[in-house]
């Protein structure tokens, strides 16, 4: 398939450049292309649109609706483009784009990385903390590790129950009975999961401080500010540096909260994610501290 007249890639890495760079004088510096190239290129694109993608004013440009919307969908593009030719690139070698979902890459995975590049020092790793599911345009990760259960072309390479219950800094709670405590309780999703502890909600004289990720709890608890509900998979480097402690040896798995690892079936290198994941499947199996 060929790009029509006008939408040419140099063309469209022209458009992108003047949008981020803020003008076609500093897009022509970042591109390394004379500034009558960048407007040639521009015009070229706006010719065959039949309309302007920019508003002018003296040398100011900013994008009309239509060049918003034109410009997220030629960025996307042009960076799937770039991934899949720089992951093809012999001189490159094995390239793995790992997509974690934040509250595991920042708190289980980050800490794991020194590791799992020594275990595969011939992989060279890029790491996408990842807000939601990915969708189509992120096709380029070769390895989703998230509680979600992804769409598309991937197949699943392993799958575990995260074990929660409370925790909260070393040192903070020292009775026994600490769920008739003064301690705030730190509680994201919703409250019921603490009934898990045998926590009567009613009954709860302490206040609830709540957020939306499992991830921004734990740091809440790290900082002193009450008992969390944590993974302890997530808590483990925690713990292991003696900043926080379990305060209850019951656990109980939390059924949006598994940890689950799927593989793109459009990876060029599927016998590095097998491997990868294998890895990490068997940190999580026998953790060592």
């Amino acid at each position: 398939m060929s790009l029509a007249p006008g939408f040419s890639i140099a063309a469209l890495r022209a458009f992108v450049g003047i949008v981020e760079a803020g003008s076609v004088t500093r897009a022509a510096r970042t591109l390394h292309l004379s500034q009558s190239a960048v407007s040639h290129h521009l015009k070229a694109i706006e010719d065959r649109a039949g309309r302007a993608l920019f508003t002018r004013t003296g040398q100011s440009l900013t994008l009309t609706e239509e060049g918003e919307i034109f410009y997220v969908d030629v960025r996307d593009a042009l960076a799937l483009l770039t991934g899949a030719v720089r992951r093809f690139s012999p001189q490159d070698g094995t390239r793995l784009v790992l997509g974690i979902q934040y509250s595991f890459g920042y708190h289980w995975l980050a800490p794991l990385l020194a590791r799992l590049q020594g275990a595969f020092p011939d992989i060279d790793f890029e790491l996408t903390l990842l807000a939601d599911i990915p969708d189509a345009r992120q096709r380029t990760i070769d390895l989703v590790i998230s509680a979600w259960d992804v769409p598309g072309d991937v197949r699943t390479l392993a799958t575990f129950d995260t074990q929660w219950r409370p925790y909260a800094q070393t040192g903070l709670v020292r009775s026994t009975d600490w769920a008739a405590g003064p301690w705030a309780l730190i509680t994201f999703e919703n409250r019921t999961d603490w009934r898990s502890w045998g926590l009567s909600l009613d009954a709860v004289q302490a206040p609830w401080l709540r957020t939306d990720a499992a991830g921004i709890a734990l740091e809440l608890v790290k900082q002193g500010l009450g008992i969390g509900l944590c993974a302890d998979i997530m808590a483990r480097p925690a713990r292991a540096a003696g900043l926080i402690e379990p305060i209850s040896q019951q656990t109980a798995p939390l059924s949006w909260g598994q940890l689950n690892l799927h593989g793109s079936n459009r990876s060029p290198h599927r016998q590095s994610i097998d491997a990868v994941a294998a890895w990490l499947a068997e940190t999580i199996r026998h953790p060592i501290d």
